[in-house]
């Protein structure tokens, strides 16, 4: 279980919450998809290990949503992040694939000379 608090900039746009990213609630995929779209707007070290931890989940929608989310980032994107959406160019399903080398275009140079 990761606990993510979100930036300031999200506290005076009311977001002001704390998103619980449980990736063993395998149950409930739309709601670990949403905490994947949050912890990629929050965008601290933190919430972005979540993002590569979600890059290896079993299910491949997460895994999609969490490549989305990490180019989300663009240039803002930890070392860890970007090498995680590296990897998931290799993944054995090919929309998720397609996502993360869509997403690698947001990260910048460092993370393109890597792919």
């Amino acid at each position: 279980r990761l606990l993510v608090n979100l930036p300031c900039w999200m506290k005076t746009t009311g977001l002001a919450r704390v998103y619980t990213v449980d990736f063993e609630a395998r149950h409930d995929i739309n709601r670990r998809i949403k905490s994947i779209v949050e912890l990629g707007r929050s965008a601290t070290a933190e919430a972005q290990s979540g993002l590569v931890k979600a890059l290896r989940d079993e299910d491949k929608d997460v895994r999609q949503e969490a490549a989305s989310a990490v180019g989300y980032l663009g240039s803002s994107a930890t070392a860890e992040a970007q090498s995680g959406l590296v990897k998931a160019l290799r993944d054995e399903d090919k929309d998720v694939r397609q996502e993360a080398a869509s997403a690698v275009g947001y990260l910048g140079s460092s993370a393109t000379a890597e792919a």
